[in-house]
């Protein structure tokens, strides 16, 4: 399943109203001429995307560049983890600004998630944001069967076997989903 261009406009412009509203100011401040921390700063966030993820040139988001569902996911999971909520500003008058000074990282966290998950709701992909992960939706009956399924074995190389099948069915991207239903069936018909 492809991210289409329509989530990828609309989560750059979710993005972009938080930035506005300092909520990855705690993080990547830039400063006011008097030297208080205001909006943000994005050499910061582009220095700590390479650092993190090897890309720094895909920050700032540009509307008409779609990137892979796996670059998409990458910049929610990063997102995720540098949100906090500002929960205390002051108004400064010379620089016609809010300035955050305390932060919940935890309401942060939980607004952020709630906003992409509607986004995929609303744009009808199968995706949802828990727990700062990306998971994938599409067939959540068979991925709750196979969560409640208690693998006991003490055979390693099957073991190793049974781990890179579910490794392949819950992978992010959802293009390694059937390849990991199938090693399951096979490992269970060989068994």
């Amino acid at each position: 399943f492809r991210i289409g261009r329509k989530f990828w406009k609309a989560f750059i412009a979710y993005l972009h109203r938080l930035c506005e509203e300092n909520y990855f100011c705690k993080e990547f401040p830039s400063f006011c001429p008097d030297g208080y921390p205001q909006y943000i700063d994005h050499r910061k966030v582009a220095k700590r995307l390479q650092e993190e993820i090897g890309e720094s040139k895909i920050w700032p988001l540009r509307e008409d560049t779609l990137p892979k569902n796996e670059e998409i996911f990458d910049l929610i999971e990063f997102f995720y983890k540098y949100i906090a909520k500002p929960i205390d500003e002051w108004y400064h008058r010379y620089c016609d600004g809010y300035h955050p000074q305390n932060y919940d990282i935890s309401k942060g966290r939980y607004e952020f998630t709630v906003g992409v998950n509607e986004l995929f709701s609303k744009f009808n992909h199968p995706f949802r944001l828990t727990k700062g992960k990306i998971k994938s939706i599409t067939i959540q009956e068979l991925d709750e069967r196979i969560l409640s399924t208690d693998f006991l074995i003490d055979d390693s190389h099957l073991r190793r076997l049974i781990d890179s099948a579910l490794e392949n069915f819950f992978d992010t991207s959802g293009k390694k989903k059937m390849e990991g239903v199938r090693s399951i069936v096979e490992i269970c018909v060989k068994r």
